[in-house]
């Protein structure tokens, strides 16, 4: 039910904004009575922040899946990639409406929010560091470690969500291009 609920306020969050968006609004949009929607949410502020913590689970569930394949790593790398590019471009309407309405969100209950990113970001870059440990140069992980490595991937990674507020999908998809091109000529090792 929770589920439910989510996926309809997520089209009227992004249909009409975080603030416009109403309790009963969602309700009618679920065909729910407003006394029913709390008993799964305590209002519109946690579904709010709960429909950006179920998109990105969605991306960390689908690393995790491609870190354990018995492939290249190299590969894996650039499965990483692609996957959260298309994770970008397929959840690009809520990803705009999220970013342009956070902030009223966020001071709703920054403490919550802070926490939530931080560990959000701490399991990003465990992702990663996973992704890149066996393959990344060793003179690089000497002066700089893998740790630090995937932190700017991720650092990288968030850049690019307020990107497309800006650019096209083209431009976004040479972002990808020189992403891979960076690591392959700066971070990685060369191939066995």
């Amino acid at each position: 039910m929770r589920h439910f609920i989510l996926d309809h306020s997520e089209e009227l969050f992004i249909a009409k904004g975080y603030q416009k968006t109403s309790m009963d609004m969602i309700a009618r949009a679920c065909g729910l009575s407003k006394p029913t929607l709390y008993n799964y949410f305590h209002g519109k502020h946690e579904m709010f922040t709960c429909l950006y913590q179920r998109l990105y689970k969605s991306l960390y569930d689908k690393i995790k899946v491609l870190l354990i394949l018995d492939k290249d790593k190299r590969q894996i790398l650039q499965d990483i990639i692609d996957e959260y590019f298309i994770w970008l471009n397929t959840k690009k309407d809520f990803l705009q409406m999220y970013f342009r309405e956070q902030h009223v969100v966020i001071h709703e209950n920054i403490e919550e929010h802070m926490e939530w990113h931080i560990k959000s970001k701490e399991e990003m870059v465990d992702l990663l560091s996973q992704a890149l440990k066996e393959i990344i140069r060793p003179d690089v992980n000497k002066k700089f470690g893998v740790e630090i490595v995937a932190s700017t991937m991720f650092n990288i990674f968030e850049g690019l969500i307020s990107d497309l507020m800006l650019r096209s999908e083209e431009k976004i998809s040479e972002q990808k291009k020189f992403i891979l091109e960076f690591l392959r000529n700066g971070v990685l090792a060369g191939k066995d």
